[in-house]
């Protein structure tokens, strides 16, 4: 098996991309795999990167501050089959952001990356 890749954009303060962080460790924990790698990118590129995530944050809160939200990279690498890896993506975005059958908004905007 081999190291497969789990990208992520989030917008949020520390607190909010801290427990966006532990929400994807969870999701990871109850799959078949090995945690190799979890990095954390910020700057300017990943703001770039990741533009529309503000822009969607606004729309769902409109009249509030941003405060100190900003966009983040959340790499993460497992080893595991390519159909665990492929179970993973549907888990982690179900996990921040469960669709209950209702619209909603989700505590912490993403992208997968």
């Amino acid at each position: 098996m081999r190291v497969r890749r789990l990208v992520l954009g989030l917008y949020g303060d520390p607190a909010e991309i801290a427990w966006a962080r532990e929400t994807v460790r969870a999701a990871v924990a109850g799959q078949p795999v090995r945690l190799v790698r979890e990095e954390l990118r910020t700057g300017a590129a990943t703001a770039e990167q990741y533009e529309e995530l503000p822009v969607q944050w606004a729309a769902e809160h409109p009249g509030q501050e941003p405060g100190a939200r900003g966009a983040v990279e959340l790499r993460v690498g497992v080893v595991c089959t390519p159909r665990v890896a492929r179970r993973l993506r549907r888990a982690v975005p179900d996990a921040l952001c469960p669709a209950d059958g209702a619209a909603h908004v989700c505590r912490v905007p993403w992208a997968l990356g």
